[in-house]
């Protein structure tokens, strides 16, 4: 029995059930292209199907490859692993696995024999990294297996959203004066300004219930770069705390409907989250600045600073 059942193994294993399993891969994420999911769900698809142990994706956010997706390390090495461009260039021309050691937790980094890093999408200047450094087979996929797959699938990435959204999101240890300071500059008395909360408390449940690989802060992070997309120039949007996020929306003709943005707003989520998430609650919580007190407005929905 244990002889059968190992060769069943080594069958759904091989080269050429990979490459069967592929075709459904590619057809599923395609289907997905144009939606912020796309990352987490072709990391989950390329653990099973490269039947991966330990492993992470990692999205390049300026100067650095931020954490997206992970399975298999620990707990230290989850909030560690954050590589620069830097040190990416200096791992592919010398591969000397040293260079992890700071990212790797001390039990990680003494029990790992190899690290292989494959860049996604374009060699040169890649958007993405896949990081492995363990596989639940013996007899692992070659390298050229790997990146035969890897490039299929950048012929299908290149409409992603998440990759075109840009906007400004507004980080600091004291909130409250960040706000006032940049409504300060461009409040006058022929505008108002329309302050929408909305928390991300459900939406990250919803991926915790759905199986999902991804990090909380990468999926915050999706939601931040839809957000300061949606809002564009004619607002900010802020990282509070507690997973609350504020919008300020600059209204100079008074003609901004709080429903219908909120509207947009689960309209856009539901659009690049491929529908997945259509019962989210957000829980918005909405005022309009004219002339009346903005600290009051601010008490209302920012608590005190966290030093």
């Amino acid at each position: 029995m244990g002889l059968l059942q190992k060769a069943s193994e080594h069958n759904l294993n091989s080269p050429q059930q990979r490459e069967i399993n592929f075709l459904q891969l590619k057809e599923g994420l395609t289907n997905i292209k144009k939606t912020i999911d796309f990352y987490p769900n072709l990391f989950k698809s390329l653990t099973k199907l490269l039947s991966i142990e330990k492993g992470a994706l990692l999205i390049k956010e300026g100067d650095i490859f931020s954490l997206s997706s992970i399975i298999g390390f620990d707990e230290t090495t989850k909030n560690r692993l954050r590589i620069s461009t830097i040190e990416f260039d200096n791992y592919m021309e010398s591969g000397n696995i040293d260079i992890f050691q700071k990212y790797l937790s001390i039990r990680e980094f003494v029990t790992t024999k190899q690290v292989l890093l494959y860049p996604l999408f374009n060699k040169e200047n890649p958007k993405a990294l896949l990081l492995i450094t363990e596989f639940k087979i013996e007899k692992a996929p070659e390298r050229n297996e790997i990146q035969f797959y890897l490039s299929e699938i950048a012929k299908i990435s290149q409409d992603n959203p998440i990759d075109r959204m840009q906007g400004t999101v507004l980080h600091s240890n004291n909130v409250k004066s960040s706000v006032r300071s940049y409504l300060q500059t461009v409040k006058n008395s022929e505008n108002r300004v329309i302050f929408i909360k909305l928390n991300l408390s459900n939406l990250l449940l919803k991926f915790k219930e759905d199986d999902s690989l991804s990090t909380e802060s990468s999926i915050t992070n999706g939601a931040l770069k839809m957000l300061t997309s949606f809002t564009k120039n004619r607002g900010r949007v802020f990282q509070l705390y507690n997973n609350d996020i504020l919008l300020t929306l600059l209204d100079k003709k008074n003609s901004i409907n709080i429903m219908v943005v909120q509207q947009q707003i689960d309209a856009a989520f539901k659009t690049v989250y491929s529908n997945r998430l259509s019962s989210v609650n957000f829980n918005y919580e909405s005022l309009i600045w004219n002339n009346n007190s903005l600290d009051t407005i601010l008490d209302h929905f920012i608590q005190d600073d966290i030093n």
